[in-house]
């Protein structure tokens, strides 16, 4: 092969498979191919010592326009005998372990369109000059957490198109200069170390496609992104922006827009009703801020494909909008830890009666609405099919759980919270095929401790129950907890699980003495039969391989 003088494009990438090439064969490979313009060694292992590959590369390739090797292919540094290439206009060298500094004279490529260096160990303070490359359309540092820089002023005749340098080391201010990166389509910075406020110079980046600058330190407001009609996704959560979101005007001119994450900021003000009418959002993360007032009710364009809204963690209030109900995508709506009231509203959407109002039922696959002041179970989930997630906790739910609260999803349910509420009874433990998690704790349940007929976790802790344990229970669970006023002997059966992770029978009034064979078992994690009035010895029957973590005493 070294001897096709006029090769042009060489690709020996591997998609499949992990070829070696020894750096003989490279050096002997290259030696003859000086017309070579594009060379792709993606997925190659390559056994270099030190930085002998540049130097195979620079003394044979000076017509190397395109230089792709990609995917673990060697693990050597940057050798500065690249920069003799002044005719590279991409460089990809993605996934190799280089443990270097880019070189600085990177910055003399003056035909250099792409770079991408993504995890690659890099380290050191990257050249500003970089970024000041008129040609430069794509530069990817990501994923170099020991990579350090900031950002220049941003010359008026830049073409940069995608910029990234998400998980690095870079700190420091976005410039005023960004708005003239009139062709920027992907601005992705998150998880670094960014502060201070957007400059209102981004609102002109009328390309802008993707928008992600989350985990960082930013603060101020917002600024209005109405210019890039064609933008797609503004991820700017696990920051400090407050004020207000832009008004609803500004939201409706976004008609591509997919995805909106902006959890975890201090913002404050309403929710503009438009952002749920957008015709391609399908993702609207707004919780844990400091939104307050009533959502209003929106239309629903006919297309709608909004499939999940979470608002927890804020101060709205009112009647939860009836609009909601009627997204027939909805599959999670997140709504708890707010101050909505008035939520008795929710039992107009069962579609069981003659509801000539909703046409369709919207199917669930998350409903959270823990801390709603819900009083009664919502008659809505009755009818919900593919619910696999319930929380219903913190709210003022009183009376016996209803028995068909054990149909909800079909069977598809595998996570129940019904936790720090009023109940006071129920009729039995539904068998559920998928269930995993049930917590009741914190009500007011009494009478006999529930038997399951599944292997899940189940919190029956601080409720009314009196009598003794079920003789049988330890047939059935895999995780117990149960802080009640339980009496009488812990019964043997608990050693006849084999999947027993958990076990805190702490706070009752047991007696007797604490079975051998519990402490035989080699697997659970954690047992807690603290304060109770329970006697005898504590027997040297610890397994060799026990896995137990916490062990709590009883006294």
């Amino acid at each position: 092969m070294s001897f096709l003088r006029e090769l042009s494009i060489l690709d020996l990438s591997s998609l499949f498979q992990t070829p070696f090439l020894e750096n003989s064969n490279l050096t002997m490979l290259l030696q003859n191919l000086t017309l070579l313009e594009e060379l792709y060694i993606d997925g190659v292992n390559l056994t270099i010592r030190g930085n002998e590959w540049g130097q195979a590369l620079s003394s044979s390739l000076s017509n190397l326009r395109v230089l792709s090797m990609e995917s673990y292919s060697f693990s050597s540094p940057i050798d500065e005998s690249l920069c003799k290439l002044q005719s590279l206009s991409m460089i990809k060298l993605d996934s190799n372990n280089l443990s270097s500094p880019v070189p600085k004279c990177f910055m003399n490529f003056s035909n250099l369109t792409s770079l991408s260096l993504t995890d690659c160990a890099l380290n050191g303070t990257f050249p500003k000059e970089i970024f000041q490359i008129p040609t430069l359309k794509i530069l990817d540092i990501s994923e170099n957490d020991l990579l350090d820089g900031s950002f220049p002023e941003f010359p008026q005749n830049s073409n940069i198109q995608t910029l990234e340098t998400s998980s690095t080391n870079f700190r420091g201010t976005i410039p005023a200069s960004i708005g003239n990166l009139q062709q920027l389509s992907t601005l992705e910075l998150s998880v670094c170390h960014y502060s201070g406020t957007l400059p209102k110079s981004m609102t002109n980046l009328t390309q802008l496609v993707f928008l992600r600058l989350f985990g960082n330190n930013f603060t101020g407001s917002i600024p209005s992104f109405h210019m890039p009609k064609n933008l797609t996704e503004i991820h700017l959560s696990f920051n400090r922006f407050t004020g207000p979101l832009p008004s609803a005007a500004y939201w409706q001119g976004l008609l591509n827009l997919v995805y909106v994450d902006l959890t975890n900021n201090t913002i404050t003000g309403s929710i503009p009703s438009s952002l749920f009418s957008l015709p391609s959002v399908q993702w609207i993360d707004l919780s844990y801020n400091q939104f307050s007032g009533r959502l209003l009710e929106f239309q629903i364009p006919p297309s709608s494909v909004l499939a999940s809204v979470d608002l927890r963690g804020n101060e709205l209030e009112g009647l939860i909008p009836k609009s909601f109900f009627k997204l027939k995508n909805l599959g999670d709506l997140l709504l708890s830890f707010n101050k909505f009231n008035g939520t008795f509203q929710l039992d107009r959407f069962n579609t069981s009666g003659n509801n000539s109002n909703f046409s369709s039922l919207t199917l669930f696959t998350s409903v959270k609405l823990a801390s709603c002041n819900l009083r009664t179970f919502p008659e809505m989930l009755r009818n919900q099919l593919v619910l696999s997630l319930l929380d219903l906790s913190n709210n003022q739910i009183s009376g016996k759980i209803p028995n068909w609260i054990w149909k909800v999803g079909n069977g598809s349910l595998f996570f129940l919270n019904l936790s720090r509420n009023h109940l006071v009874g129920m009729h039995k433990l539904y068998p559920l095929p998928n269930l995993q998690t049930i917590d009741l704790s914190f009500n007011q349940l009494h009478g006999k401790i529930p038997v399951p007929s599944n292997d899940y976790h189940v919190d029956f802790s601080s409720n009314c129950f009196t009598a003794s344990i079920p003789l049988d229970i330890g047939n059935y669970l895999s995780n117990v907890r149960s802080n009640n006023g339980l009496t009488r002997i812990i019964p043997e059966s608990i050693c006849n699980t084999s999947s027993l992770k958990a076990l805190d029978l702490s706070n009752n009034s047991l007696s007797g003495q604490i079975p051998t064979c519990m402490f035989a078992l080699s697997g659970p994690t954690r047992l807690n039969l603290a304060r109770n009035n329970l006697s005898g010895p504590i027997p040297d029957a610890f397994p060799v391989n026990c896995s137990l973590e916490t062990l709590m005493e009883t006294y």
